[in-house]
């Protein structure tokens, strides 16, 4: 039984080791080109996916045990509303800082809002939010 799971817990991290280091050559790929024609939405919109993959992805034994599961397929639908539209809205905040006008927000709030590691952290949380909230019944 012990060394089932020691397989299962290599097979995650080599499962993960692969994702990051391919996702980080995408992600230098875009930034490249980024840096050559000022077009910054291909990294922008990539970084966020393979953020909220990476979210999915950290989940994945949760999904796998609900998978083995007998019942029906349910969603949390107070978890989504609750944590994954704000995160959704905070991930995309950049964008929406254009739109419409924030200068209520205090400056530091703005400063952080607008950093891409923020960015990064609210998109791999709304992937786990995303797993977690579907469970079987």
């Amino acid at each position: 039984m012990q060394v089932n799971r020691i397989k299962k817990s290599i097979i995650y991290l080599l499962i993960l080791l692969v994702y990051i280091y391919s996702t980080q050559w995408l992600l230098k790929y875009f930034h490249n080109i980024k840096g050559k024609t000022f077009i910054h939405f291909p990294y922008f919109y990539s970084s966020i996916i393979i953020s909220i993959l990476f979210g999915m992805i950290i989940n994945i034994d949760y999904i796998v045990n609900e998978i083995k599961k007998q019942g029906k397929w349910k969603v949390n639908l107070e978890k989504l509303v609750l944590v994954g539209i704000p995160s959704l809205f905070l991930i995309f905040y950049e964008t929406i800082y254009y739109l419409m006008d924030f200068s209520f927000l205090p400056s530091f709030l703005k400063l952080i809002l607008y950093s891409e590691s923020f960015e990064i952290f609210t998109s791999i949380l709304l992937g786990h939010i995303l797993i977690t909230s579907i469970y079987k019944e």
